[in-house]
This record gives structure tokens, sequence and C-alpha cells, in this order.
């Protein structure tokens, strides 16, 4: 079983949201992966449609689990757009569908004395509505458990770094993250973002190797 031992952090900002990842994939001690992708582009939109909304999500926990749960949401999404012409998903229902995979897997494991086969993910779902015309983020847990946060989400093993840190810049500097998610230009978004994957890249043993950044605004 290899864990994804990884940082996520998802932030709005006034033309949409920015994600970010490291690539780091570890199992226990030992780097197993140094440039795997635990982001991926679940459902995206075009340009040319004011109704679409693109999304990304973002994977920690067991890569063999996050990666069937990702490609299982693109095959769904991509047979509904088959059945409905101009059928465009939106964030939420991307999200949703993400819960109920992971609800189901643990309803077929409950007759079952072994909990291993349960799914072991922590994701976000992030992107731009463009019928609200603002980004959306989303934070589901390993439980299943689905909440939309308001401002920004971080997971995985070097997020409680990045809310310490967090913490202690709105302090600082008299700030909360509502003026960053409206007054915040994506180039200072992306900084912002940056910083934060590379405060935790030097303090998790768990994060490391690049980052990657998807900037998910009104065009796609």
């Amino acid at each position: 079983e290899i864990d994804l031992g990884t940082t996520l952090v998802a932030i709005k900002y006034s033309g949409g949201v920015i994600v970010g990842a490291d690539t780091r994939t570890s199992v226990g001690g030992y780097v197993s992966n140094k440039k795997l992708v635990a982001s991926s582009l679940s459902s995206s939109s075009s340009s040319s449609s004011s109704s679409s909304s693109s999304c990304v999500l973002c994977r920690s926990g067991s890569a063999a689990d996050t990666q069937w749960l990702a490609q299982n949401a693109k095959q769904q999404f991509r047979i509904r757009k088959l059945e409905r012409p101009g059928y465009r998903p939106t964030i939420s229902e991307v999200a949703h569908y993400l819960r109920y995979l992971m609800r189901d897997a643990q309803k077929d494991d409950s007759s079952s004395s072994s909990s291993s086969s349960t799914l072991q993910a922590s994701l976000i779902c992030a992107g731009y509505n463009a019928i609200k015309g603002e980004g959306q983020i989303y934070g589901i847990t390993p439980g299943g458990s689905l909440w939309e946060e308001d401002y920004f989400c971080v997971s995985g093993s070097g997020s409680i770094i990045l809310l310490g840190y967090l913490d202690s810049l709105f302090a600082d500097n008299n700030m909360n993250m509502k003026e960053i998610s409206s007054q915040y230009t994506e180039k200072e978004a992306i900084e912002l973002v940056t910083k934060l994957l590379k405060l935790s890249i030097a303090r998790d043993g768990s994060s490391g190797g690049l980052i990657r950044l998807y900037v998910v605004d009104q065009y796609g």
C-alpha cells in the first residue's frame, strides 16, 4: 500500500481559485516517487460556454484509492456529457459524487470485521463556478464528510504547518482570509500558495519534490 504523504492547498482570490500540491510520494520514511501528480483535472470547461465550470481535484492518502476516485469521477461525468449534450458538471456535483463513492465504499465494508479495504483519501475539490462568478472550494475527509470552505482549504501531512503560518500571518498583518479572497490578484495568490508549499516542504518529511499549481478562473 502506497500512501500519498503530501500537502494540498486551495485559496480563493478575486478572479477564481489557486490550488497547489507538492509531488512527493512516501512509504513510511521511504520516498517512492518525487514527481507524482497529486492534482488531476476532473472536469474541464469550455471557454465558449458561459455556464460551464472548471474543477480540479487534489488528492492525499492512499495513492491507489485517490487515483481510483479521480478516474471514476472523470468517467462518470464523461458519460453524463454523452447522455446530456451541453451538460457541464458543477464543482458541487463533482464533490458530492466523490463523497458518495467514499461513503458507499464504507457501507460495503461495514459487514466486514476488517476495515483495510475502506478508501483512505483526503480530497480538495476546487474550481471556478461560472454561474456564481467566483471560486468554490470543497474539502472531503477520509470518513466521507463534505464541507464547503469560504476562503481556503489545506490538507495532507503538511497542513498543520500551514495553518500555524496562516494564523501568524493574519495576526501580524491584521488581515483575514476574506480580504485575500476579495482583494488579492492572481499573482499575489500564486505567491502565497507557493510560499505555503515551500514552508511545508522544508518542515514536513512526507512533502517534497516539485510544486504544481493550477490557476482556475473564468477561462478554465
